[in-house]
């Protein structure tokens, strides 16, 4: 009978004393499954801040370790950021799935640093939790660029992407546009050696997608905007250089910026910006 307990660590302890009780295929299969549930809870305890010389990195583990440490340590973690949400706005997918834009409150817990953002959030499933990482399942979230244009022009509605929820930290003043779809014609070299810091190897984007790059607050992260013209999709994605940075992903391997796997959050500035240029390239 299949585990229905939806809690990673009691879900991972009993498959892992399933499997050493009765190795099968089946009970190999269930076990890979939950080790990927388990990365995805360490890479959380990583990026919380909540580090241990004593935490067994997935990538060399052994099954018995890593249930003691999650029975013993991972329950203890809390999330280092906190949100407090101000307005948003939500759509539907076709198979029911939810997409919302919120303007939120961001404090980090460790250095109380609050500031305004707009943050892009979904579920797994349309009854199920809320999406953790941006790629996830082997696929990069994206939404239909339609849908995107109306969040924006939602929030936008209830008054959302006014001047008084700018970010107003040094740095915000003036956000610069490192590369539009102008660039391609203006610097096409420019726009290539950009995408090379956005895109990782695997990505399908379409023959000729367009691409706007932001600079943000810390000069060692950019956000950016992604619309594929042939299938009418689009993407939101944050991008740093900060190495101790987690949760990360790597992107092409000559590129020293890695793609943020946290669903992103951008200033109401840098939407701003987004928003402007979604408009242009959908009519």
């Amino acid at each position: 009978m299949p585990n229905t307990n939806t809690d990673p660590r009691t879900q991972f302890n009993n498959i892992v004393q399933s499997f050493l009780e009765a190795p099968t295929n089946f009970n190999k299969e269930q076990l890979l499954l939950a080790a990927e549930s388990y990365k995805d809870a360490w890479i959380l305890t990583m990026a919380s801040g909540n580090r241990n010389d004593n935490v067994p990195d997935p990538s060399n583990w052994a099954p018995e370790a890593i249930a003691k440490f999650y029975s013993e340590h991972l329950s203890q973690t809390s999330s280092s950021t906190i949100y407090s949400k101000k307005l948003e706005a939500v759509r539907a997918l076709e198979d029911g799935l939810p997409i919302k834009l919120a303007l939120q409150k961001r404090t980090n817990s460790r250095t109380k640093n609050t500031y305004w953002t707009l943050s892009w959030r979904t579920k797994y499933s349309p009854t199920g939790t809320n999406r953790r990482f941006y790629y996830s399942s082997g696929q990069y979230w994206s939404c239909p660029t339609s849908i995107a244009l109306e969040l924006l022009e939602d929030l936008e509605s209830q008054g959302g992407l006014q001047e008084e929820y700018f970010d107003t930290r040094p740095g915000n003043e003036r956000i610069k546009i490192i590369i539009s779809p102008e660039t391609q014609i203006s610097d096409p070299d420019l726009y290539k050696e950009q995408c090379k810091n956005i895109f990782a190897p695997n990505e399908k984007w379409g023959e000729k997608p367009k691409v706007i790059a932001l600079s943000d607050t810390d000069k060692d992260w950019k956000k950016v905007m992604i619309l594929n013209h042939d299938n009418s999709y689009c993407t939101f994605r944050s991008l740093t250089k900060n190495a101790s940075y987690m949760p990360k992903k790597d992107l092409e391997k000559s590129s020293e910026w890695w793609l943020d796997n946290a669903m992103m959050d951008a200033s109401v500035q840098q939407m701003r910006i987004f928003h402007s240029h979604l408009k242009n390239l959908i009519s």
